[in-house]
């Protein structure tokens, strides 16, 4: 357990600013979002859906009136309305790990990419997902559920990038240009 100010956080592992006023983090153990002012100060907490139970990520999107969060106890991650917390959309079958169509295992980060893509690591599937702002499957990288040493591959399933034989990244594959 955490202590900071005058507030106990019971697991923080995730950390947004928004717009670069302060701090949001992603209190996992508390399924919430607590916002912080640059001085330390608490300026709200925000509850999250019933569904979420360890939301160990948060990132926001421009302009701050979206939290994009991830659940890898429940295998989910999602868009939730910010600060208002409603659900706006969710990727995963909650309770349901898997490799299949909509399924996801150990998911972390829901990143959102300058094409306005979202990329998410769907660690013991051992692939990335791109989502669409819309939380629809976009493109998938990686062969699921295959670890292995070559192109395409993810070497290890822990939520690292692909890498060609030239060790080159190619951000245009990525929908990032």
């Amino acid at each position: 357990m955490q202590r900071w100010l005058p507030l106990v956080l019971a697991l923080s592992l995730g950390l947004a600013a928004p717009l670069g006023k302060g701090l949001v983090i992603a209190d996992a153990g508390n399924h919430r979002l607590v916002e912080l002012s640059p001085e330390g100060k608490l300026v709200r907490t925000v509850p999250l859906p019933s569904s979420f139970r360890y939301t160990d990520d948060v990132f926001l999107a421009p302009g701050g009136k979206v939290a994009y969060i991830t659940d890898p106890e429940v295998h989910a991650v999602a868009a939730v309305r910010y600060p208002g917390g409603e659900l706006l959309w969710a990727y995963g079958k909650p309770g349901r790990p898997g490799p299949g169509p909509g399924q996801l295992d150990n998911p972390d980060d829901l990143v959102l990419l300058p094409s306005g893509l979202l990329a998410a690591a769907d660690i013991r599937n051992c692939r990335a997902l791109l989502l669409t702002a819309q939380g629809k499957l976009f493109r998938t990288f990686g062969r699921t559920r295959v670890s292995r040493n070559g192109d395409g591959y993810f070497i290890k399933p822990n939520g690292a990038f692909p890498l060609a034989r030239t060790g080159s990244w190619s951000r245009k594959s990525w929908g990032t240009t």
